[in-house]
């Protein structure tokens, strides 16, 4: 529209303006103007500030070797240096808190620490995210809070992740991410966190919406939503069908931090500041005893 407004759209499958089956949202903007950037998540907070209110305008599904038209055609990305043939990467060992205490948590990246894979032993039949890790519940908390828990370790849960964004690699792109955190049921929904991409980044800084921004950024979201040490976890498996966040936390980022976020191109490596968000709280939750891996 002339005054920048965008025109509704419906899902052409379902004919919905909100499709919770398709994971679009086309009401984005029509009711919010272009002051209202930081819709959700406070990057100096650990809840999101409208998380109670918009759990129900994404619905993410994850998708086993799903791998979608992502923005930017990977030109940020170093070539894989892991052999495919390679042994998948064994359980994390039992990490010790190196500090419990809130105020002593670092606020820089230090480039020293790193998310790993997420594998299972190949002398077994593989299992899917929903097999090895189902419905259980956290008995440190009361009452107990069911959680996707590792139905062979208890102190391991699984978070699924999920961005989308419409017209995606346009100026006026709008983007969301959501993340799953324990069973959502038709009375119980609140284990669904929702909420739109925002327009300024952790470092104040305004970026184009992407769909790999909005997968990125899922990723932050859910390991700062909650104190998942003081559940008694030691491991965090983000489980996304971005294998742009995978290989880029636990393989990429490594290459990017050596060259001082350059590419061998001589460019600058793409979505930098939720990078080093997401590098960083990997390091605060090591601080805490608990390791991430990603799936």
């Amino acid at each position: 529209m002339p005054n920048g407004r965008i025109i509704p759209f419906a899902c052409l499958l379902h004919q919905m303006v909100t499709c919770g089956k398709c994971c679009l949202d086309f009401s984005l903007g029509l009711e919010e103007d272009d002051d209202d950037e930081l819709f959700g998540f406070d990057f100096n907070s650990h809840a999101p500030r409208d998380g109670p209110s918009a759990p129900f305008r994404f619905q993410p599904t994850w998708v086993e070797g799903l791998d979608e038209d992502e923005d930017e055609n990977y030109d940020d990305m170093p070539p894989l240096s892991a052999d495919p043939e390679a042994p998948k990467q064994a359980a994390p060992s039992v990490l010790k808190p190196t500090s419990s205490n809130p105020s002593c948590e670092r606020m820089q990246f230090s480039g020293t620490l790193f998310p790993t894979k997420f594998g299972q032993s190949k002398k077994k039949t593989p299992l899917s995210p929903e097999e090895l890790f189902p419905p259980g519940r956290c008995m440190k908390l009361t009452p107990p809070v069911l959680h996707f828990i590792n139905r062979y370790d208890t102190s391991e849960a699984l978070i699924y992740t999920d961005g989308a964004c419409f017209g995606n690699g346009n100026a006026a792109a709008r983007g969301g991410f959501a993340f799953i955190f324990k069973p959502v049921y038709a009375n119980d929904q609140s284990g669904r966190v929702a909420f739109k991409l925002e327009d300024q980044g952790p470092d104040g800084k305004t970026y184009r919406h992407t769909s790999n921004r909005a997968e990125l950024r899922a990723a932050v979201a859910a390991l700062r939503y909650r104190a998942w040490a003081g559940e008694g976890f030691r491991s965090i498996v983000i489980a996304t069908d971005s294998t742009y966040v995978v290989n880029g936390a636990t393989d990429w980022a490594r290459a990017w931090v050596k060259k001082g976020w350059r590419l061998s191109t001589s460019g600058n490596v793409m979505k930098r500041d939720l990078w080093e968000a997401l590098l960083l709280h990997v390091e605060r939750l090591h601080d805490r005893g608990v390791s991430v891996r990603f799936w």
